[in-house]
């Protein structure tokens, strides 16, 4: 009978915790596609990083030869480069470029193809 009791208690209190409990929903994620570049030469090799500014979800992709093709959540981003430090060092990445900046943003509406240049 107490187990019957604790269970009618913890459904109750779970169907009125449900019904108040706002999680949200975000956006189903959209094609992008685009170029990395450092000057006029492809940056490969490491990852370009897109941090949210006010609605989306943080992703990371990875660039192959220049090239980034993804799925993101739309949204306004900062972005940025990420990898081994060597090969950020090598590739002569600035530090400026290895965390985000209200100088750097996108906005992510479907079908984007982004043209980012690092300077």
């Amino acid at each position: 009978m107490r187990s019957a009791t604790c269970f009618a208690l913890f459904l109750l209190l779970f169907t009125g915790c449900e019904s108040s409990l706002d999680l949200g929903t975000n956006p189903a994620p959209v094609a992008i596609t685009g170029t990395v570049s450092k000057g006029s030469s492809p940056v490969t090799g490491l990852r370009l990083n897109l941090q949210p500014l006010e609605t989306g979800l943080p992703a990371t992709l990875d660039i192959k030869d220049g090239k980034i093709a993804a799925e993101v959540t739309p949204g306004k981003y900062t972005w940025y480069l990420s990898g081994d430090e060597k090969d950020l060092v090598s590739k002569g990445i600035p530090e400026a470029f290895l965390s985000g900046s209200m100088e750097r943003t996108v906005e992510i509406k479907g079908g984007d193809t982004l043209s980012l240049t690092v300077e």
